[in-house]
């Protein structure tokens, strides 16, 4: 959370979605290279990992392996494009997932992710334990309001199975 809100402090008045999203992915990138993971960005330089399936995903791997998905992050900093990138998000495994978004203020950036948290309980594979950090840019404040969603946990439901649905034969 630190490298996105600092993204805050340094940002320019005159930066665009591209200007957001290039600042993010750099330092985000940063941090997970120095944790010797492989880090992917859809915005990947040259010599750098590009895209691998999400804007950016820290991997635990090698030339062989896979062994887990550290972190995936979608960022989308047009208020209706939201639940759809989020919903790549949901379908994916990974111990942390991040979704990046945008809402004119404060109270529109609970209600963004209020609609985001509702995709969760609803998602019939949420696994109690699943993390999603939303971290919603809101711009007369110029800051990141920020909100951990562990599934199953503090009141947060867990998939269709978890509220009483026999999805099986009968």
């Amino acid at each position: 959370m630190a490298a996105i809100d600092e993204l805050a402090h340094d940002a320019k008045d005159d930066w665009h979605r591209p200007d957001w999203t290039r600042e993010l992915k750099e330092r985000l990138r940063k941090i997970g290279a120095k944790r010797g993971l492989r880090v992917y960005s859809s915005d990947g330089k040259d010599g750098e990992l590009g895209e691998w399936l999400l804007d950016m995903t820290w991997l635990d791997a090698d030339e062989n392996y896979l062994y887990r998905v550290v972190l995936a992050l979608e960022s989308e900093w047009d208020a209706t494009g939201a639940i759809d990138d989020f919903q790549k998000l949901l379908v994916c495994r990974a111990d942390h997932r991040v979704m990046v978004l945008v809402a004119p203020n404060r109270g529109s950036s609970s209600t963004a992710i209020a609609k985001l948290v509702a995709q969760i309980e609803n998602f019939r594979d949420t696994c109690h334990g699943d993390r999603f950090l939303f971290a919603c840019w809101y711009d007369p404040d110029k800051r990141f309001a920020f909100e951990l969603h562990v599934a199953g946990v503090g009141g947060g439901s867990v998939g269709a199975l978890a509220r009483g649905q026999n999805l099986g034969p009968e």
